[in-house]
């Protein structure tokens, strides 16, 4: 996604490549991206800090509904 921005690709051309809806692959971009320095048309994604940032909105970390039972006779 990012190498694609860098190329000034349409969000509908980065979206066919891994097989996504638009919808998805702008929202990503919007939710993770920041506008270019000095050209705030373009957008610069960068993936690590992406993910970091995604990793600190997730809540709170809890076991899941089958970890929090126990195990049935």
């Amino acid at each position: 996604m990012a190498d694609r921005l860098r190329e000034k690709a349409s969000v509908r051309t980065i979206a066919a490549g891994p097989g996504r809806s638009p919808s998805t692959a702008g929202r990503e971009i919007r939710r993770n991206g920041m506008p270019l320095r000095g050209d705030h048309t373009r957008w610069v994604y960068r993936p690590h800090a992406a993910q970091r940032w995604d990793d600190q909105r997730r809540p709170r970390p809890k076991p899941g509904k089958i970890g929090q039972n126990a195990a049935a006779p």
